[in-house]
């Protein structure tokens, strides 16, 4: 067994897998998806309570848009990941259960690469990823991350209110600075994870937590014009207005592990 850290079912009988929407206790509905034996050898993603090939999307994943408030559960008696296989969690709070896991070098991760909010929105958290493992073997990579923040809004276009001003000589006058653009939004949290592995005699494990970034700054938007218009020099065009201010990065939250009979690891940052 290796490890190292790197900061920066339900009882239904399926043929091949369920996919249930229960309540627990009236309190909160929970996504429960189940099977006997899942291999993963591409791209997959957590939605709409199924675990789904990403090239099956009708968009494009980095703009999915999921509601992870809802908890995720999936029951699995055997996962088996071929090179290239990747779980995209998409921000659940979900508890993988698993009896047997086979790895060849598979890749659980909160979001694609470059996904990111929309609409001034911040970024949402990794959330809550919980691996049970009964029996595990091979190389298993987990990345919990935020979702980047939403990059700021260009200004406004100039408008009347940014022209300059007559004057009776008809001297050229500047322009008035341009709007400001807006300010990037804040990234997701990393998320939480929680790890356990019973027999992990023949398993490598790698783990990385890091926030997601702030949203970039929108540029300022362009200056107003200069009176009169015509005849003057492209210099009496007023100021670019300020840019935005960039979103912040999110917060790294608490990430613990438990393989074998061993200790449990926790760290929080």
């Amino acid at each position: 067994m290796k490890y190292k850290y790197v900061v920066g079912v339900i009882a239904t009988l399926c043929l091949s897998a369920c996919v249930e929407i229960r309540d627990k206790e009236e309190e909160q509905e929970v996504l429960v998806y189940s099977a006997s034996n899942i291999t993963i050898d591409e791209p997959y993603v957590l939605v709409d309570g199924d675990l789904i090939p990403v090239r099956s999307l009708s968009q494009n994943v980095r703009h999915l848009y999921v509601d992870s408030q809802k908890p995720f559960e999936v029951h699995l008696d055997n996962l088996t990941f071929k090179p290239g296989g990747v779980i995209y969690t998409m921000g659940y709070n979900v508890s993988f259960n698993v009896g047997n896991m086979i790895t060849q070098g598979g890749l659980i991760t909160s979001f694609p690469e470059g996904h990111q909010a929309q609409g001034g929105a911040d970024g949402v958290g990794g959330g809550r990823l919980e691996l049970n493992i009964q029996h595990a073997r091979g190389e298993l990579k987990v990345i919990m991350v935020g979702e980047s923040g939403a990059n700021g809004l260009s200004g406004n276009a100039p408008d009347e209110a940014l022209q300059a001003k007559p004057n009776p000589a008809m001297i050229c006058n500047k322009g008035l600075p341009g709007y400001p653009g807006g300010n990037g939004t804040s990234g997701g949290s990393s998320g939480t994870l929680e790890i356990s592995v019973e027999d992990d005699s023949n398993f490598e494990l790698s783990v990385k937590v890091q926030s997601g970034r702030g949203g970039l700054p929108g540029k300022g938007g362009q200056g107003g014009n200069p009176f009169p218009y015509n005849g003057c020099f492209p210099q009496h065009i007023g100021m670019q207005g300020p840019d935005g201010a960039a979103g912040k990065e999110g917060a790294l939250e608490p990430h613990c592990v438990k393989l074998g009979d061993r200790e449990r690891i926790c760290k929080y940052k």
